[in-house]
């Protein structure tokens, strides 16, 4: 399995049904600034710098960060899921969208983008255990919300597994392909993108319900990233640590590939903008994000940044990004309107919704950081378990969760 993990978070949509709730993401280096990201041209010039440095390599598994998990444990019973039956799909190459640059740059704006360290000095309080935490599988890092339930993709195991939301017990295992990554809800189906073989790579759908499988689909190597819009499944591929990815589309149906459109490397995050009708993906390879037209797959735009993105979600309005030591606030049109600094190395990130919240995974201080989508304010830190991961919004009960990858657990914490 690579050593390059997807992260994951979880967006809450206005259509269940148009556009899944999803969970993707990645690791991140060099802190962003609203300075640095206001010089920017827009270009769309590769990093020929080696993608991992000793930071980036070190975050990958190997720091050791203190375990501060101060909610209380609670035992989730596992129960065997149906078995996968495998359905091939045909395959058929969209046009490649090339990368060059479209002129488009993320530019800072005039006014409103400032440094998170006002933000973090005006911040609400000091570090809360205020979380419940449930056991889950080894190494989770995808995490949706679906109907009242909880979806986790373990990285480590062969299957997902499904928690009630209100309660997180009734931990039901469903089997799924080998290192299932990104974890998708399309109002009806869950669909989880596995990653772990080399030479191939797998996509699965899952009845929400009863998590009895309806189809594994092959797609190429290292689907990382997934997330539903207009009846189809969007998924980043990265089957090279060096060379752009792509984003494939399946048929929502029939999980049939209709095609695949080139974007930077290492596509680990999508996030879907209802509103422009824009699938985004964070490269974390690269210092940009792309635009595909989530109606036909087409490239649209990229937009360059001071350094690799990590998870991405979108608000309703903007787009929000992790990448170094810091969330960082996208107008849909590429205009910086914000960086603000939360806790080491942020991987996954999500929104709220209409109670106008953003909240980050921060992967390497083991804490979870709640600010006003408005204007970046820091309004709390919470925190969790080993390696806060992926992160997602159940609007059904109201609560954030996130998967801590090196406790083998998720955190519930309330909105």
């Amino acid at each position: 399995m690579n050593e390059r993990r997807a992260v994951l978070v979880a967006l809450p949509v206005a259509g269940a049904v148009a556009a899944c709730q999803v969970v993707s993401g990645l690791t991140g280096l060099a802190v962003g600034d609203a300075g640095a990201d206001a010089s920017l041209d827009g270009t769309l010039a590769r990093d020929a710098s080696p993608r991992h440095d000793a930071a980036r390599a070190d975050a990958a598994r190997g720091h050791d960060g203190a375990v501060r998990d101060g909610g209380s444990s609670a035992q989730s019973s596992a129960s065997t899921g149906s078995s996968a039956q495998s359905s091939a799909s045909g395959s058929s190459s969209g046009s490649a969208a090339s990368s060059a640059s479209t002129g488009s740059s993320a530019s800072t704006a005039s006014s409103g983008s400032q440094s998170s360290s006002a933000s973090a000095a005006s911040s609400a309080s000091a570090q809360q255990d205020a979380g419940t935490t449930f056991n889950t599988g080894a190494s989770p890092i995808g995490i949706v919300a679906a109907n009242g339930d909880i979806w986790v993709a373990n990285t480590q195991d062969t299957y997902v597994t499904k928690l009630t939301a209100s309660s997180g017990y009734s931990g039901a295992t469903f089997p799924v392909g080998v290192g299932p990554f990104g974890i998708a809800f399309d109002g009806e189906h869950i669909w989880v993108t596995n990653q772990g073989m080399v030479d191939a790579g797998s996509v699965t759908e899952l009845d929400a319900d009863d998590g009895g499988t309806v189809g594994t689909f092959p797609v190429p190597p290292s689907p990382t990233g997934i997330v539903c819009a207009n009846g189809y499944v969007w998924v980043g591929l990265a089957a090279s640590t060096t060379a752009n990815g792509s984003v494939a589309w399946l048929e929502g149906s029939t999980g049939a590939v209709l095609g695949s459109t080139e974007v930077g490397v290492e596509p680990w995050s999508l996030a879907y903008d209802d509103v422009d009708d824009l699938i985004w993906v964070a490269n974390g390879g690269s210092a940009y994000v792309t635009t595909l037209s989530a109606s036909t797959g087409a490239f649209v735009a990229t937009y360059a940044l001071s350094t690799y993105p990590e998870g991405i979600a979108f608000d309703g309005a903007d787009i929000w990004l992790t990448l170094g030591q810091s969330v960082l606030k996208l107008s849909t049109s590429g205009v910086v309107k914000g960086t603000y600094t939360v806790g080491g190395l942020p991987r996954g990130i999500t929104s709220d919704g209409t109670a106008g919240n953003i909240w980050s995974a921060d992967w390497y201080v083991n804490t979870v950081t709640k600010l006003r989508a408005s204007d970046g304010t820091i309004l709390g830190t919470y925190t969790v378990g080993q390696h806060p991961w992926g992160i997602a919004f159940d609007s059904v009960g109201g609560n954030v969760w996130v998967t801590n990858d090196d406790s083998a657990t998720v955190t519930r914490l309330p909105d």
